[in-house]
């Protein structure tokens, strides 16, 4: 995605990327991504059920379905 021409602009979006991931490494992936982000300046976002890559985030959501409808409550972060 870096060293696309043109490049290509906007967030890295990831669902469950680290699914298959040990909890033996899991906080390496956790800090990958928190690098990544940092060095290339791109905002990350990211579907997980993992709690280690839940409490890397800067903001965390917690998204329920209810009755056909999908809520989101914000369990980390301020928005300035």
């Amino acid at each position: 995605m870096e060293i696309h021409y043109p490049k290509i602009e906007g967030p890295l979006i990831l669902d469950e990327p680290a699914k298959h991931v040990s909890d033996d490494y899991i906080v390496n992936v956790a800090e990958f991504l928190k690098n990544v982000s940092s060095m290339f300046n791109r905002q990350i976002i990211m579907v997980t059920h993992n709690s280690h890559l839940l409490e890397s985030g800067d903001y965390v959501y917690r998204v329920t379905l209810n009755n056909g409808i999908s809520m989101a409550e914000k369990i980390k972060g301020d928005i300035k």
